[in-house]
């Protein structure tokens, strides 16, 4: 015999996409006089919730049920004026499910939601609620059923939708619905570059801050890889122009502000250190650049004391042409 308490074994399922019809679970412990939720043994005297409800989610429970052959009530019922305390049972009628939050409707696995003495059958709860529905939902499923009871040595049929008093002995109210509001997946990473402030769940999209040069005419833009990771997503005012001139400091031609070279190049002429004034001794013809070399200026004159004309503060005496009376 088995405790009213304990009436109905109940497993749920699964929650998935809507089905046209529900189906039994093939795993439930057809032997154990014991409600089942996920896999898991309840107590008959504890609450429990069915799997949360999401606003704006499409929702589906399939719970699935294994009707006793007999039952024996935690009081005795009073029937046509007999007390009746153990039924053999002969059909169990899945009446009503009440309490559901707006949106969400239940089914059963065929056109007549009862359920035959030892057999399984299932009944759906499914569809989509809002945001006004959040908070937890008792529910109570209306049973009724039919069987036969033993008094004073006589059978009788026995129904509860023919008692005038606990039509709802059969019903169980243990189960409640929890709906939470509407989940948003997105980053909740307050310090990614792509945080989202509407998420409610975070789904490992975040992605850093970093920080660059997003002006692709600049000098100092870099393009992107495609990869949210490594590429640079915010501006941080560090954006060079570009400025055309000679790189090459090796070359006379050579502008420090520059950073991007013509095509063809304006690098021409290598530098190359000297006296670059013809006015001094030190003069370098293929000097390019003044090194500060440049220290004796020059004085023409006649440099040789063999002659009347000798200039000692002269220098330079190209071809001997300012010596002409040799002294004598």
């Amino acid at each position: 015999m088995k405790n009213l308490f304990s009436f109905l074994t109940l497993f749920i399922a699964s929650t998935c996409a809507s089905l046209a019809q529900c189906v039994p679970a093939e795993d439930m412990q057809q032997s154990a006089p014991y409600i089942y939720v996920d896999g898991v043994v309840t107590g008959p005297s504890q609450n429990h919730d069915l799997p949360t409800v999401y606003a704006g989610a499409q929702y589906e429970v399939v719970l699935s049920l294994l009707a006793p052959t007999d039952t024996t009530f935690a009081e005795p019922i009073s029937y046509d004026g007999l007390e009746i305390t153990e039924v053999v049972v002969d059909t169990l009628f899945i009446d009503n499910v009440l309490g559901l939050p707006a949106g969400l409707t239940w089914d059963n696995d065929g056109e007549d939601s009862f359920v035959l003495a030892g057999q399984d059958a299932c009944i759906t709860i499914s569809g989509q609620v809002t945001n006004a529905q959040v908070g937890t939902y008792p529910l109570t499923v209306k049973v009724s059923g039919a069987g036969t009871a033993q008094a004073f040595g006589s059978e009788l049929v026995f129904n509860t939708n023919d008692l005038v008093a606990r039509q709802n002995v059969l019903d169980f109210n243990n189960y409640s619905i929890v709906v939470e509001l509407e989940q948003v997946p997105g980053c909740t990473d307050a310090t990614a570059f792509n945080y989202n402030a509407n998420a409610t769940i975070d789904n490992n999209s975040c992605y850093p801050v970093i920080l660059g040069c997003l002006d692709p005419l600049a000098f100092n833009y870099t393009e992107p890889l495609n990869d949210v990771q490594v590429d640079v997503n915010t501006d941080n005012g560090s954006c060079v122009a570009i400025e055309f001139g000679c790189t090459d400091s090796l070359y006379t031609e050579y502008n420090a502000s520059a950073n991007t070279e013509f095509n063809p190049s304006t690098c021409a002429t290598l530098i190359v250190e000297g006296c670059t004034s013809s006015l001094y001794l030190e003069y370098n013809p293929v000097a390019t650049t003044d090194n500060g070399s440049c220290s004796i200026e020059i004085q023409y004159g006649c440099t040789d004391s063999l002659y009347t004309e000798f200039d000692a503060a002269a220098n330079t005496n190209p071809d001997n042409e300012f010596c002409e009376t040799q002294v004598v």
